[in-house]
């Protein structure tokens, strides 16, 4: 969910830029990046009709605008230790039973202050919030209107 709020912050960012200069082909073009780009379909499958993606360092240095000092790329780098093979990614699947000196596995903490909840929710409300202003800028009202009703009940729910 960082990484799609992320992506979300630049692409609201560079649509809006190029709406404000009226550069539609330019905004157009862009979108097609974004939609269609596939850095592996250019890369490994010699596919040239696809457009390389922006590459997501690039898009969490652009977060950064929003987040501000570097915590984009410090709070991805965080959230990466969870999803990436590491000490953090493993270290909620197993424990030490030092009585008899071995690894035990277990499942994941169901306990939502051991997961890193939070951050989700917040990254989940960033998301709506930037479609929200995409929307906004395609008067479309009816599923704004449920996006704030979704990121309404989200943090409710955390904080019930």
């Amino acid at each position: 969910m960082f990484e799609m709020a992320a992506h979300v912050y630049y692409v609201n960012k560079h649509v809006k830029q190029y709406l404000e200069s009226n550069e539609l082909e330019q905004t157009w073009n862009f979108l097609l990046e974004i939609q269609q780009g596939s850095r592996y379909m250019q890369e490994y499958s010699g596919e040239l009709d696809y457009e390389i993606s922006p590459h997501i360092s690039k898009i969490i240095s652009c977060y950064n605008e929003f987040l501000q000092n570097g915590y984009s790329s410090k709070r991805y780098s965080f959230l990466s230790e969870y999803s990436h093979p590491g000490p953090f990614a493993f270290g909620q699947h197993y424990e030490g039973d030092y009585a008899f000196n071995c690894i035990l596995f277990v499942p994941p903490p169901q306990d939502a202050s051991k997961a890193p909840l939070a951050a989700a929710i917040s990254s989940t409300c960033t998301v709506f919030l930037f479609i929200n202003s995409l929307l906004f800028l395609a008067e479309e009202k009816e599923v704004s209107q449920q996006l704030i009703g979704f990121s309404e009940d989200l943090v409710k729910s955390y904080r019930g």
